[in-house]
């Protein structure tokens, strides 16, 4: 073997590693300028960038050898087609969401209503409390979820996983998982609303208008009387004080 030969061969994939990373940054800062110019309602439930990378016609761009020219305008190019790409990843995140939730709190009625049910209520996956993960997630923070327009938003990065190809996979979105303990406090406090948890939407319940009054030690976030929304993402916290 000459010694360009192995050169090459100790080298090469550093090299690759690098072009590699400089492009994903390229790409990266193009969709954040692209993600500007699209309504907020719409851009803020698109993906992140690292869910582009499964597209094929992105991998190509980002994998190509140093023959191939790639700048913020080849990346721009792509976008509108891309992003086609985006009711589906809406529907495949709320199947996701929905497989969470335990069979014995299943509704009959359709998943678009189930996940707008007052009584149903989400954590980012990186918030559940773990001997290995001990802090919060650094963007939700104990951030609670109810409702579909929350879900579909949540853009959480660094504990899933997506694959380009067989063997080869990337850090993909954050799961959004249904949290027993919020629900069974938000159904109790639909009950005391005089609504039936097992129908009751958010709609319902921001309609009644009802304030609940915070006891404990601590107060919630040095507040004593809270809306619905505002006493279970309370409630989210205090959840995590006692479990961290």
């Amino acid at each position: 073997m000459s010694v360009w030969s192995r050169m090459r061969e100790k080298h090469e994939p550093a090299i690759i590693a690098r072009r590699l990373a400089r492009r994903i940054s390229t790409f990266q800062d193009a969709y954040s300028r692209y993600l500007a110019t699209l309504p907020t309602r719409q851009s803020i439930t698109c993906p992140t960038y690292h869910y582009f990378r499964i597209i094929p016609e992105v991998a190509l761009l980002l994998e190509a050898d140093s023959s191939t020219t790639v700048t913020s305008e080849t990346f721009n190019s792509l976008f509108p087609a891309v992003l086609s790409c985006l009711p589906q990843y809406l529907a495949d995140r709320k199947r996701e969401i929905l497989a969470t939730i335990p069979s014995d709190s299943s509704d009959s009625i359709s998943s678009e209503e189930s996940l707008n049910l007052a009584r149903h209520v989400f954590i980012c996956d990186q918030d559940r409390p773990m001997s290995w993960r001990p802090n919060a997630c650094p963007r939700c923070g104990f951030r609670c979820f109810v409702g579909w327009d929350m879900l579909s938003s949540h853009g959480c990065i660094g504990h899933g996983l997506l694959q380009i190809r067989p063997g080869v996979t990337t850090i993909g979105p954050t799961p959004v998982v249904y949290d027993e303990k919020l629900s069974m406090a938000s159904s109790t406090m639909i009950r005391s609303s005089g609504l039936d948890p097992a129908t009751a939407t958010l709609n319902d319940m921001d309609n009644t208008d009802a304030r609940f009054t915070c006891w404990c030690t601590a107060f919630i976030r040095g507040v004593r009387v809270h809306t619905w929304r505002s006493m279970v993402s309370g409630l989210c916290f205090l959840l995590s004080l006692h479990m961290s």
